[in-house]
């Protein structure tokens, strides 16, 4: 298990925008396995608040069919892709879904748990593969749907600028520092 550690101490640094304290606990990380795809499709039934209007059981057809249809995607487009859980004191909090080449980190997907979000969670993922894209010298690239405001404005204030719009999404790339 990779563990992501950015913080000084329990209780020491506040978000400064609103003065909550931060996530102190180490992030744990492990490869996704059979077990989790329950919680993986509860935490993208989870992120999809457009869907909150539908009756229930057409709720659950729909978010079954775009949860299958995604994973597909993924291992289709990125079959070497590094798929881990995120977990804090051994509780899944999330996931990140990463892919690689020479010149290139993709970020697949991430997405944090709604119990565990503004916590550091997510930040500390993106700062672990920015440190990763700048000793490699290679772009961190992105794609979140173009309505998200909240997705746009956290990665624009880890370093991503929008590149193109595909199809109603939103590409935003890092480049490594200099």
């Amino acid at each position: 298990m990779t563990e992501v550690t950015r913080r000084p101490a329990l209780g020491t640094e506040t978000d400064p925008r609103s003065g909550r304290p931060l996530l102190t606990l180490p992030v744990e990380r492990r490869p996704v396995d059979a077990r989790d795809t329950a919680f993986l499709r509860d935490l993208f039934a989870d992120s999809r608040d457009d869907l909150l209007l539908l009756p229930s059981d057409t709720r659950d057809l729909i978010v079954d069919m775009q949860f299958r249809t995604q994973r597909r995607q993924w291992r289709l487009e990125n079959p070497d892709a590094a798929h881990e859980l995120l977990l804090v004191r051994g509780v899944r909090a999330g996931h990140v879904l990463v892919a690689e080449d020479a010149g290139t980190i993709e970020l697949v997907d991430l997405v944090v748990r709604v119990g565990f979000r503004g916590l550091g969670i997510g930040g500390d993922v993106v700062a672990e593969l920015a440190d990763d894209a700048d000793r490699s010298r290679r772009v961190i690239r992105l794609r979140v749907w173009a309505g998200n405001g909240a997705a746009r404005r956290f990665f624009s204030r880890h370093g991503f600028a929008p590149a193109a719009v595909v199809g109603g999404f939103l590409d935003m790339v890092r480049p490594p520092a200099e």
